[in-house]
């Protein structure tokens, strides 16, 4: 890619890591690969690009070389693992400005999430869920479902899972 950037930002399990893109020390040498869920990114003011990946979860750049780990190939303790044949998706997302700023977290997200909706008789969540305000971009909803303890208590609550994923501050407001 032709970006200088000193650092690449990391998808995590609710959030972003920043590691380094050079190898100028021992410990850094040893930091070939990250280990990320979702995408992996090298920005500079203006301009950046992001890999994301369903399945992958190794990414490793260094200076202005980007690559995604498609297999683990070690042999012990299965010395016949990953043979066969994989499928997988990844994309390549060019995009204006900072990561932060590009919304590029939020199509990461659509490509490797899938919307999974469980109907069931009296289980089945009776609202409408939106976040709404200036910094909504920056919150995602995870999950939405019934709370296990409501046949015991013969209440019925909802739990809402959501997080700031851009590294900050955010204000929002959710809606039911």
């Amino acid at each position: 890619m032709d970006i200088n950037a000193p650092s690449a930002t990391y998808g995590t399990q609710h959030g972003l890591i920043d590691r380094p893109t050079h190898r100028n020390t021992t410990l850094d040498q040893a930091k070939f690969e990250v280990c990320a869920h979702m995408l992996a990114d090298v920005s500079e003011a203006g301009y950046g690009v992001a890999f994301a990946s369903e399945y992958k979860y190794g990414y490793a750049i260094e200076g202005n070389e980007m690559r995604l780990s498609m297999l683990r190939s070690s042999t012990a303790p299965d010395p016949e693992q990953d043979q066969g044949e994989h499928n997988f998706s990844f994309a390549i997302m060019p995009h204006t400005g900072r990561l932060i700023e590009s919304g590029v977290v939020q199509d990461a997200f659509r490509f490797t999430n899938d919307l999974v909706l469980r109907p069931g008789s009296d289980k089945v969540l009776p609202v409408d869920i939106f976040l709404t305000g200036p910094d909504k971009d920056g919150v995602i909803i995870d999950a939405v479902k019934r709370g296990e303890d409501d046949e015991k208590n013969g209440q019925r609550s909802i739990i809402v899972r959501m997080y700031e994923t851009l590294g900050g501050r955010s204000r929002c407001t959710l809606n039911l």
